[in-house]
């Protein structure tokens, strides 16, 4: 709970996007799901955002928007050939800096960077008080070739760039596949989640790691699953769950959301009676 007795404040910062599929687009982003979660936990939830005017953010109103206007919205397109899956970044919205943070929005309790294509930089943490800091690093292992595909930036770029002070959760796939720098990251940061789909999440935390398995899901689309691990694993950290205790509850829910597809994924209530976080 938030000292003043009300609900723990979170304060998403990423592009909201639009993720192109065969038939139409659909409204995404890291901060589109987790901030929906973050809610649903009964957090009070701030994003700051950037996309153009086109783009019906209306999925979120639940939320409290700040939106910085931009010429196009990020758009994401993935190709399947073969079983592979190809990633395009047709448009981007921009960064997002110190300078566009609303004055009255500097104070929260959990500070979440979600970038998706490198528009927030870890230097906006200095910006904020927070007491809590978590990041989704996925757009900062994402690099744009001329043709607008995504390659994966090699860990060792990316590693300066993780806060000593994070909470980070990774997926295999933002590694290449593999767990490799996995331990040099952890090494770097407060705790490090590493997801790996249906196998549940590796945590690393005081030099300890252990393997929290996941509950068997049939699943539709994984898209946001991992959103909704980390909203839940930095929100039950916030509220003083152990590492491992957090995770078993992040993988709960991410797992219950690859029956859903898009932002139906996610739950309208989260019930966590041990916290009081949202009242039985």
């Amino acid at each position: 709970m938030h000292p003043d007795g009300g609900p723990p404040r979170a304060l998403l910062i990423g592009h909201t996007t639009r993720d192109l599929t065969l038939h139409r687009h659909k409204l995404g982003g890291s901060v589109a799901y987790a901030g929906l979660t973050l809610a649903a936990l009964g957090c009070r939830v701030r994003v700051l955002t950037a996309a153009s005017r086109d783009l019906d953010l209306g999925l979120l109103n639940s939320l409290e928007l700040h939106r910085l206007t931009a010429p196009q919205s990020t758009t994401f397109e993935n190709i399947y050939r073969q079983n592979a899956r190809e990633q395009f970044l047709r448009a981007h919205a921009g960064p997002i800096t110190a300078g566009d943070m609303p004055q009255a929005w500097c104070r929260t309790d959990l500070l979440f960077l979600a970038p998706v294509a490198n528009e927030v930089g870890p230097d906006l943490a200095r910006s904020v008080d927070f007491s809590l800091l978590g990041v989704t690093a996925q757009g900062w292992f994402r690099e744009i070739r001329p043709d607008g595909s995504v390659k994966l930036k090699p860990w060792q770029q990316v590693l300066p760039r993780i806060p000593q002070s994070a909470i980070v959760v990774l997926s295999t796939e933002d590694l290449g596949g593999s767990s490799a720098g996995a331990v040099e990251i952890a090494s770097k940061c407060r705790i490090l989640a590493l997801t790996d789909g249906a196998r549940g999440a590796d945590v690393f935390w005081d030099g300890q790691q252990v393997h929290i398995p996941a509950p068997v899901a049939d699943e539709i689309d994984p898209t946001g699953a991992g959103d909704i691990f980390a909203a839940v694993f930095f929100c039950r950290l916030l509220l003083g769950d152990e590492a491992p205790i957090a995770a078993r509850h992040a993988n709960l829910h991410a797992s219950a959301s690859v029956s859903q597809s898009g932002l139906r994924a996610v739950p309208d209530v989260i019930e966590i009676l041990d916290t009081g976080v949202v009242q039985a």
